[in-house]
């Protein structure tokens, strides 16, 4: 029996978009240990019988004194207990894990690259630098220690340069018992009508997720067509990212007619299943946009950008439409494009596209053989 060791950011990283795969892994055979910072989720990973060993503190944006204590029991931890393959998601834990499985000896280490993140979304001078020293870490583990890695999108390694001892794996673990087509007539206050076409934006508030061209395309558009499209949008603000709308910012944005936002929801497959059409044109670096899978799943046309790990989701003109990144003619035009389509079809053509491409099983067979 393989044991593998599994390590994320924080616990609630985990429970939210690791625990399927855990899951799945443990249905086949694997022996499965969990290493998470204890951010109050590590009970309700041990309720479903996994074996936890809590490390460190939380590392995502926390500065470098968490990551030294991360990486000291980290490297604790790794050199207790053996393990077969040790797998690591995100940025500071596949770095840092990286790393110290390497200079342990541990032969079949795995880096999964969920997207570069903000980072890579952005030019400046910063950023350009923080880029040169994140592609340096990852070459270095790559070439030194022969690290794996896993990308969801194929743009990924060439910017990181990556060129050997890796798989692309399109696609990431949703709830698929959750996330299918369902009838759902009214979600809240809103009811289905013939008259109204509704869109869901669904994302952390950030700048670089589109939301702001979102809202201007959506307003232009209302001016212009007979029937009223309302915009649902479901998050919240990440007040620790640079990126992200303030308040302020936010109401000022749902002055707009016909905007509403929801906050974050625990029934997001209700609210999907509700709407006609699921946007997000983004510019961040994202890996694959989960919302925009869990929308293929529940047989929903997508709109999004031109953009890594985004415009592999979408059949132009046939599952939903792309547009350019950051310009609010080229969204308009495709929201117009996927309305005045047979949407419906578009959707049952996604979740067609969906379940044979980037589906749970496809997915977690693809990393299972990888591990071999």
């Amino acid at each position: 029996m393989k044991r593998i060791a599994l390590i994320e950011n924080t616990g609630k990283d985990f429970f939210k978009a690791r625990m399927r795969l855990a899951k799945y892994l443990k249905n086949n055979g694997f022996e499965i240990t969990v290493i998470v910072p204890n951010d109050g989720y590590l009970t309700k990973i041990e309720e479903a019988n996994f074996r936890v060993i809590p490390v460190g503190k939380i590392i995502r944006g926390k500065g470098i004194t968490n990551q030294i204590k991360f990486a000291y029991d980290l490297y604790k931890i790794l050199k207790k207990n053996q393990f077969d393959v040790i797998h690591c998601f995100r940025m500071q834990p596949n770095i840092i894990g990286g790393f110290i499985a390497g200079l342990l000896g541990h032969k079949n280490v795995i880096n999964h690259i969920t997207g570069l993140g903000i980072v890579f979304t952005y030019d400046s001078t910063k950023f350009k630098i923080q880029q040169f020293i994140v592609k340096l870490l990852y070459q270095f583990n790559n070439k030194v220690f022969k690290t794996k890695y896993i990308f969801q999108n194929h743009q990924d390694p060439k910017d990181l340069n990556i060129k050997s001892h890796f798989k692309v794996i399109k696609g990431s673990s949703i709830n698929e018992s959750k996330f299918y087509p369902q009838q759902v007539d009214s979600f809240e206050e809103f009811t289905t009508s013939t008259n109204t076409i509704y869109l869901l934006f669904a994302s952390r508030l950030l700048k670089s997720k589109g939301l702001a061209e979102t809202v201007s395309a959506i307003d232009l558009l209302n001016k212009k067509i007979k029937n009223s499209i309302k915009l649902l949008i479901s998050g919240s603000i990440d007040k620790d990212n640079f990126d992200s709308f303030s308040d302020y910012e936010i109401s000022n944005l749902s002055k707009t007619k016909n905007i509403f936002f929801l906050g974050n929801k625990d029934d997001m497959h209700n609210l999907i299943n509700f709407v006609d059409i699921c946007i997000l044109p983004s510019y961040y670096r994202e890996g694959t946009p989960r919302f925009l899978l869990e929308s293929m799943a529940c047989a929903k046309p997508i709109i999004t950008t031109i953009n890594p790990g985004c415009d592999q989701l979408v059949q132009d003109e046939i599952t939903g439409a792309l547009c350019e990144k950051k310009n609010i003619l080229s969204l308009k035009l495709a929201i117009k494009s996927v309305i005045n389509s047979n949407y419906t079809k578009m959707g049952k053509k996604g979740r067609e596209y969906y379940i044979s491409h980037f589906s749970e099983d496809v997915v977690f067979d693809k990393i299972t053989n990888f591990y071999l």
